[in-house]
């Protein structure tokens, strides 16, 4: 069985982190590791934060934006999950289309492939998560995971620097010039998801995780989540490092490119591995979105209603918000790789600081009891919620 925390990684990292680590690594080396693991820490600590108030409450997070917030915030907020919704489609289904060209190219035009294939990619997503269940879900994932670890960690370990350059590189300090202060700031928000760390509150309640006991099961398989995705961030700043990549554009297309010089440096099974691990990276994106906003979207909307809480995947609205999601973003298969790549990472930069400011009002209810956060820990998320804003920032600048 694969845990949730698992789920939360391999849907919350795609091929746009994995670039964004290599082009990093490539500027500054290997300096800035602790950067990334930093980051997965605060990740860690956000989807503590989900499992905490769910556990404590009996109630998702979801449910307690979308069933207590006044009116005005409540519409505003749905908005954004549509738009974000849109683009996160339309930028994963994008993604698979440029990697699954780069591995068979099938009419021979990248811009037609991507269509093509990117299409392909959404039904097929949409198919094994409406009628393969859970354990074929869990099954793909697994295996894109796999395929991940295999692609970035063996890459990496062939063009691992001396031991003593890795460990000076998990030890915290910041570059010189400042220009290059803005690669610790994406790095610590840009690894492991942004609105699907809301997932997790689903995932951890189909497996009948509902008592506060159950909050330690819960930050176990989170570390061990983000270990992993700590690990991924790694070993991409170490093949950025060691290929001095440069280039421009972003997400699939620089995987792509990555494979390339990967495939110079190590040979042509480096390389295609490397691909195939992108594709793994992005499809499995794909799966956990395709699985789960359209839950996210039915508890808004029950909870909105004043609903009772109920078995999502079986309402009309977790049917019709699947479908919408795997059919209406297609129309953004026509719109530039890059224009759409970066309309997502600035609306997924715009929920982080946001998660982080209603958790830290969340978890000082009353009624968590021994869940309820303390006043350090309220700051500690406040601290990390301006800190992803500053993230939202150089998004918007760059």
């Amino acid at each position: 069985m694969f845990v949730p925390g698992m789920l939360v990684a391999a849907t919350g990292v795609g091929a746009g982190d994995l670039t964004t680590a290599a082009l990093i690594g490539a500027e500054t080396g290997v300096t800035l590791l602790w950067a990334a693991v930093v980051g997965c820490a605060l990740k860690w600590l956000l989807s503590e934060g989900v499992a905490r108030y769910q556990l404590g409450c009996g109630d998702s997070v979801v449910r307690a934006i979308f069933g207590t917030l006044p009116t005005w915030l409540r519409a505003s907020l749905a908005l954004y999950f549509i738009v974000w919704t849109f683009l996160v489609g339309a930028a994963l289904m994008s993604a698979s289309g440029v990697v699954m060209h780069a591995i068979v190219p099938l009419l021979g035009d990248a811009a037609h492939d991507k269509v093509l294939y990117g299409a392909t990619a959404s039904l097929l997503g949409w198919w094994l998560v409406r009628r393969g269940g859970n354990a074929w879900f869990e099954r793909a994932m697994a295996l894109c995971t796999g395929a991940m670890a295999i692609a970035v960690l063996g890459s990496a370990f062939a063009l691992a620097p001396p031991p003593s350059e890795v460990a000076a590189g998990l030890v915290p300090t910041l570059p010189a010039d400042p220009q290059r202060r803005a690669d610790v700031i994406a790095l610590l928000g840009g690894i492991g998801g942004t609105v699907t760390l809301l997932c997790y509150g689903s995932w951890i309640a189909a497996q009948g995780r509902r008592a506060p006991a159950d909050l330690r099961v819960c930050r176990i398989d989170l570390a061990a989540a983000y270990t992993m995705t700590a690990l991924f961030g790694v070993g991409m700043l170490v093949v950025g490092s060691s290929l001095q990549f440069r280039g421009e554009g972003g997400g699939a297309t620089l995987a792509v490119a990555i494979s390339e010089r990967l495939s110079q440096a190590l040979g042509p099974l480096a390389g295609w591995t490397f691909r195939l691990g992108a594709f793994a990276a992005v499809f499995s994106s794909l799966l956990g979105v395709w699985h789960t906003v359209p839950l996210l979207c039915a508890d808004a909307l029950s909870a909105w209603r004043g609903d009772p809480p109920t078995a999502l995947e079986n309402t009309p609205a977790y049917r019709h918000c699947q479908a919408g999601l795997a059919l209406l973003p297609m129309v953004g298969l026509i719109a530039g790789f890059a224009r759409m790549q970066r309309a997502y990472a600035i609306a997924g930069s715009l929920f982080t600081p946001l998660l982080a400011l209603i958790l830290a009002v969340l978890l000082r209810r009353p009624e968590l009891g021994a869940l309820r956060a303390s006043r350090i820990h309220q700051g500690l998320l406040l601290a990390i919620g301006a800190l992803y804003a500053l993230e939202l920032r150089g998004t918007l600048a760059g």
